[in-house]
């Protein structure tokens, strides 16, 4: 029978090997026998199970740790991310580089072939030979064309100056669900900034986070601009949009000027209460003063006060019409003063000039 060498089975057994790929310290393991080799490979099992022991808790969370953590992960989730824009113009936009795959052109076919299917609508994608762009798309209802819509790039996009609300509200749909900011291109006329703003205005999408649309150089919608030609000029369904988010704005805006006026009349109420009876009259004279200072900077009434303060204080001060408080074309400025307001002073000094 030959003579075992119990030194080199150890180091050849799986135990050892083991132990040496979890770095466990072998050198103090000295194998002459059979006893010593049976010892040694049932320490190193005990080792090789603390060892993976310890990795084992190691690895558990900790309960304090995770308390930690877990507001940086809510600030990511509800940080507001910087979103990529879809650029629209009524010509190529020369920067946008087409994209060397087809899968994103495909993509645009697809979403205008459903886009038009649900409006009643039909979407020919065969391009003139003049058209550049990678995306042609041509809707219409009959024999009615109801606008052209071309894609130089995933978010870079040229619509017909006749395209019709319709095909206006598909490219902001496709905005929002590519998650895209949009862009009002310096290309586009009056008539097209106001039909994309429509369209922006009317869409019931909203971004996967919730958030609503961003518009980036959209019109002003002012009183002016609903008295421009451009928007005479507009579709029926476009100038209902417009002026229905208008007449919503203002209404929000005297909301909260009523507010704010009924908070500083009962403030003054409050304060008025507690007055004895000359300090009312000299209250009440100031404000006379100052309402008949206001008419008479409306060019309502003349009017003469003194100066309450500084270098003039007690000296006469006849009141003068203020241009400020006109625009250009001599209509009330009413960023300055209210048309209420207005109306209220005339009626009230009118009949002092």
């Amino acid at each position: 029978m030959a003579d075992i060498d119990y030194k080199q089975k150890f180091t050849e057994s799986d135990t050892y090997k083991l132990a040496v790929s979890k770095g466990i310290d072998i050198s103090g393991f000295t194998v002459n026998s059979e006893d010593d080799y049976n010892k040694a490979v049932e320490t190193l099992k005990n080792l090789i199970k603390e060892n993976e022991a310890t990795d084992d808790a190691g690895k558990q969370p900790q309960e304090n740790d995770s308390l930690q953590k877990e507001p940086d992960k809510k600030e990511e989730e509800t940080a507001k991310q910087e979103r990529d824009t879809m650029q629209v113009d009524n010509q190529e936009v020369a920067k946008q580089e087409p994209q060397p795959t087809l899968s994103w052109i495909e993509e645009k076919k697809q979403f205008w072939a459903k886009y038009a299917a649900d409006n009643a609508l039909s979407a020919d994608f065969e391009k003139p030979e003049e058209e550049q762009a990678p995306v042609y798309c041509k809707l219409s209802k009959g024999e009615e064309t109801s606008g052209i819509v071309s894609y130089f790039a995933p978010n870079a996009a040229k619509i017909s100056k006749d395209s019709k609300l319709k095909t206006y509200q598909g490219l902001v749909k496709d905005a929002v669900r590519n998650d895209l900011s949009i862009t009002f291109g310096d290309s586009l006329n009056d008539h097209q900034k106001l039909m994309l703003y429509a369209a922006v205005l009317s869409s019931p999408d909203k971004y996967k986070n919730g958030d609503a649309i961003e518009a980036t150089n959209p019109p002003a919608l002012d009183k002016a601009l609903l008295e421009s030609e451009a928007f005479k000029n507009l579709d029926a369904d476009a100038q209902k949009v417009l002026q229905d988010e208008y007449n919503r704005r203002q209404q929000e805006l005297q909301k909260q000027i009523d507010e704010r006026t009924k908070q500083l009349q009962d403030k003054l109420n409050a304060l008025r209460a507690n007055l004895s009876p000359e300090q009312k009259a000299l209250r009440d004279a100031k404000e006379l003063d100052r309402e008949k200072i206001m008419a008479a900077r409306l060019g309502i009434a003349p009017h003469t006060t003194t100066y309450k303060a500084g270098p003039k204080k007690g000296e006469e001060r006849k009141v003068e019409k203020d241009a400020a408080l006109f625009d250009n074309k001599g209509n009330l400025n009413e960023k300055r003063i209210s048309k209420e307001m207005f109306e209220h002073l005339k009626k009230t000094y009118g009949s002092e000039k």
